[in-house]
C-alpha cells in the first residue's frame, strides 16, 4: 500500500493482515496535510484507484465519513456488523431528497450564476449546470449596456402558453429584435442541458449587449464517497434520520421513532410532512416546481403608475403613455 501526503509518496507499507486495519503514524504531518491512499498488487504490478484525499484533522462534519462514523457511534456497530456502510449511505441519501421534497428553496442551496450574455437572434438559453435537476429558478436578472445605458432589472416570468402567444411572430430579424428583454420562461431539459433552459422575449438583437443573471437553487449532491460534502448546514439531521432508519431494520422501532421524531421536528410543525416518501415525495418535488421562487404574485396592478411593470424592465414611459394611462 502506498500513501501520499500533498500527492507525495511517504511510505510503502505491507498490509497489517493480523489487524482490523492497516494503521500508518506520520509523526511530522500536521492538521493542515492531506493524504491519500492506493493499493498495490506486487503480482500484476498494478495500482488501484487513489483513495479520496482527507486532511490531517479528519473529515469535517459535513463529509460522508464522518457522518457514518457518528451514525455507528449510536448504533454501536463500530465493527459494521449490524447494517453495511451501503444501507447508511442510501439512508442519508434518502434523507437529503426529503428535504429537498419539503422545499426547494432553502437558503442554504440558492446561488446566482452570471456568465451567459445575450446572442444575436437566440432566445434559448441553458440554464445552469448546477441547477436542480427539476428547474428551481429564484429569478432572472438582466443587465442591458449598451455603452450609455446600464442597468439591471427583473426579468418577468410566464407561463409557456403566455410565452407562445407574446412569440407568435416566426419572422426574427430586426423588426421584432430588441435588446431590451422583458420575459422568460422555462424550458424541460435534454441530451445537451441536463438543467433545462430559459426562453427569453423579446429576442436579442446585439451580441454582447445583456448579460442573464440566474438566482437558482443548487441541487442536493448524492453522497457516496467518504469525502462527498452536504450542503445541510445542520448534518445531524441527516444523521437522525439516518439512525432512524437502520433501527427500524434492526426491528428497535421504540428507539427509530426516537429518532424519526428528532428529523421531522416538533409534532405542530410537521403535518403532512411525514408521508414524503415514495410517490408522496416525488409529488411535492413537482408541486415546488410550478413556479420561480422570487417571483412575486401581483393581485392588482394601480392604473397609471405600474411599479411591478416598471420593475420588470418597463421603464420607457412617454408622455402619450403618461396621457393613456392616468388622465
Amino acid at each position: 500500500m502506498e500513501i501520499d501526503r500533498n500527492q507525495t509518496l511517504i511510505s510503502t507499507s505491507a498490509i497489517q493482515w493480523d489487524h482490523k486495519d492497516t494503521i500508518y503514524y506520520d509523526s511530522p504531518g500536521t492538521a493542515s496535510d492531506s493524504y491519500r491512499f492506493r493499493f498495490y498488487n506486487s503480482v500484476t504490478a498494478t495500482y488501484s484507484e487513489y483513495s479520496p484525499t482527507i486532511t490531517g484533522a479528519g473529515y469535517p462534519r459535513n463529509s460522508l465519513g464522518y457522518l457514518i462514523r457518528e451514525i455507528r457511534k449510536v448504533l454501536r456497530d463500530k465493527e459494521r456488523k449490524l447494517v453495511t456502510d451501503d444501507e447508511i449511505i442510501r439512508f442519508i441519501n434518502a434523507a437529503q431528497d426529503i428535504i429537498s421534497g419539503v422545499r426547494s428553496d432553502w437558503w442554504f442551496l440558492r446561488n446566482e450564476n452570471s456568465s451567459t450574455t445575450t446572442t444575436a437572434g437566440t432566445s434559448k438559453y441553458a440554464l445552469p449546470s448546477g441547477i436542480d435537476n427539476l428547474g428551481v429558478t429564484d429569478t432572472i436578472r438582466y443587465n442591458f449596456n449598451d455603452g450609455t445605458t446600464n442597468e439591471i432589472y427583473q426579468l418577468k416570468f410566464i407561463s409557456l402558453l403566455e410565452y407562445d402567444y407574446i412569440s407568435r411572430d416566426n419572422r426574427n430579424d430586426d423588426t421584432i429584435r430588441d435588446d431590451r428583454v422583458q420575459y422568460y420562461t422555462l424550458l424541460p431539459a435534454d441530451s445537451s442541458s441536463a438543467s433545462g433552459y430559459y426562453n427569453v422575449w423579446p429576442i436579442p438583437k446585439t451580441t454582447g449587449r445583456g448579460t442573464f443573471y440566474v438566482r437558482y437553487f443548487e441541487e442536493m449532491s448524492d453522497m457516496d464517497d467518504v469525502a462527498d460534502t452536504t450542503q445541510v448546514p445542520l448534518p445531524q439531521i441527516i444523521e437522525d434520520y439516518a439512525i432512524a432508519m437502520c433501527y427500524k431494520i434492526l426491528n428497535r422501532e421504540d428507539i427509530a421513532k426516537v429518532y424519526e421524531d428528532r428529523f421531522w421536528g416538533p409534532a405542530g410543525e410537521i403535518k403532512g410532512r411525514r408521508g414524503l416518501t415514495g410517490l408522496a415525495l416525488l409529488e411535492q418535488l413537482n408541486y415546488n416546481q410550478k413556479r420561480p421562487k422570487g417571483q412575486p404574485r401581483s393581485l392588482v396592478d394601480f392604473t397609471g403608475r405600474e411599479p411591478l411593470r416598471r420593475l420588470f424592465g418597463n421603464v420607457r414611459i412617454d408622455r402619450d403613455r403618461l396621457h393613456e394611462d392616468v388622465f
